[in-house]
């Protein structure tokens, strides 16, 4: 008999008057075990996953916590080996169906919506830090997920810093070797300044660079950077 895929998502149980609402922790999970199954998806080439992999696309826990709030969810499909046993297989529109991809617009809201289950504030690393897929499996086996989020947060801050500084050090390492080779064809230098100053250099750090390998600023640029 064929087997048609079928929904499979998991759901908090609204509050009845015997049961106790759900408590600060229990939205917590709840939010990243529904992140979770977005992410994997009916497969891992999902259309939730792909955006995910953007970080400006990814979602803060309080933020998914106001979703869940209203009986959303991100991902309404069956799980992988479902859907693999699934005949005959649902249409892409069917499948697409499956995902919610909240749009930024509203994100503020939602996640202000969110704190205020929580019972945290605005700056608090669960509404100010988006996880990504290693740091939600991280979550999910922490005894302390609030006190994971911190550390997996600081951890993302510092090796956001170090790339940041990786890029800003390439940039002025090119622009000096870009010099060079302008100066040894007696050629104007200051193209290769300027693109670096475009790309985000300190000043003070190419200047140094610069000095470094002999090489003098555009005299412009020198004056505009003593007004400064």
């Amino acid at each position: 008999m064929a087997t048609k895929a079928t929904r499979t998502t998991s759901t908090t149980a609204p509050a009845t008057d015997d049961a106790q609402p759900p408590t600060p922790a229990d939205l917590l999970a709840d939010a990243v075990a529904d992140l979770q199954r977005a992410i994997d998806g009916h497969t891992s080439n999902n259309p939730f996953a792909l955006a995910y992999r953007l970080t400006g696309a990814r979602l803060t826990i309080a933020e998914v916590v106001a979703i869940r709030s209203t009986g959303g969810t991100l991902y309404s499909g069956p799980t992988p080996a479902v859907y693999a046993a699934a005949t005959p297989k649902p249409t892409d529109e069917e499948r697409a169906a499956w995902y919610y991809v909240p749009a930024r617009a509203g994100a503020a809201d939602r996640i202000a919506r969110g704190c205020g289950l929580l019972g945290i504030t605005p700056d608090h690393v669960l509404a100010t830090w988006a996880p990504g897929a290693s740091d939600l499996s991280a979550l999910a086996k922490a005894k302390d997920p609030i006190t994971e989020a911190e550390a997996l947060s600081k951890a993302a801050e510092v090796k956001a810093a170090e790339k940041a500084k990786a890029e800003r050090d390439r940039v002025i390492k090119k622009s000096v070797m870009d010099a060079v080779t302008l100066a040894n064809l007696d050629l104007d230098t200051a193209p290769a300044w300027r693109k670096a100053i475009a790309a985000g250099a300190d000043v003070d750090a190419l200047t140094l660079a610069w000095a470094n390998a002999k090489l003098m600023p555009p005299a412009d640029d020198e004056q505009a950077s003593d007004a400064r």
